[in-house]
């Protein structure tokens, strides 16, 4: 296969792969190596990709956090974990969730803690199973306290 074909076949991996939802860079850099295109044409497919727009960590992240706190939320250690899944750069974690996260976390926490409050009978464990159900959400500890501080009110 010439490297022109080669490109072409890469940037149509690249691509489809993207179609189905946004992508981070290390995502795409690992399905094409996955499909085995040379270094050299995955380097050129992932430069052109970010010249054109569609390949931005930071928008992928900032789309992400959005998600992930407003949508369907989920707490900071979750957030963090599920962008180092997709290959995020640590930096890149670090300086775009810790400020988000300072601010969304909360109210995404009492969203879905008042919700679960509601919907169990108010026994002495309604505090514990709200708490665990926060935890297995991956919400600080400190968010949970003070979450559970305010629905005991």
């Amino acid at each position: 296969m010439s490297e022109t074909e080669e490109y072409h076949q890469a940037l149509k991996a690249a691509t489809h792969f993207m179609k189905i939802r946004p992508r981070s860079r290390g995502e795409v850099a690992d399905l094409l190596a996955r499909k085995g295109f040379s270094q050299e044409v995955q380097s050129q497919i992932l430069d052109r990709l970010e010249q054109l727009g569609l390949l931005d960590d930071k928008r992928f992240v900032e789309m992400w956090l959005y998600h992930r706190t407003e949508v369907v939320p989920r707490g900071g250690f979750i957030i963090k974990h599920e962008l180092r899944q997709r290959k995020v750069a640590e930096d890149l974690i670090e300086t775009l969730v810790e400020p988000c996260l300072a601010e969304a976390e909360p109210p995404a926490a009492y969203r879905l803690a008042a919700k679960k409050w509601r919907s169990l009978p108010p026994t002495s464990q309604r505090y514990a199973k709200v708490g665990n159900y926060l935890k297995s959400k991956g919400f600080s500890a400190s968010t949970i306290h003070q979450v559970l501080q305010e629905l005991l009110r």
